[in-house]
């Protein structure tokens, strides 16, 4: 009978038909291995932030109308214009600079990076 197993630090170990040497059972797995046990349950992670995708960012702020003002302000901050120019996949949605810089163009983070 498989039965599920995490060690004396919390640490899930897995799902074994014998108890692991360091093997502590407990009635259930975590949802996600990363999960620690503390007192009498799992502890999730965090989920990871969410990616927002570089064209819909784009879309948004065009749709905005404030384009010309985050221009502006990206002009000002050579750095973070730079640092733009590099990304690939997106912007995550918790970015502290992502998030000043559209505040500081006029726009709402929450409604952009949503």
């Amino acid at each position: 009978m498989i039965r599920y197993y995490r060690n004396a630090a919390g640490a899930y170990l897995g799902a074994f038909d014998r108890a692991p040497s360091d093997g502590i059972e407990v009635a259930m797995p975590p949802r996600d291995a990363r999960a620690t046990w503390q007192s009498n349950a799992w502890v999730e992670p965090a989920p990871p932030p969410a990616l927002i995708p570089l064209g819909v960012l784009a879309a948004r702020i065009v749709a905005s109308g404030r384009l010309t003002a985050l221009s502006q302000v990206l002009d000002a901050q050579p750095q973070a214009r730079a640092r733009l120019m590099t990304l690939s996949e997106g912007i995550f949605r918790n970015d502290p600079e992502a998030r000043a810089l559209l505040v500081a163009a006029g726009l709402n983070p929450d409604e952009v990076l949503a």
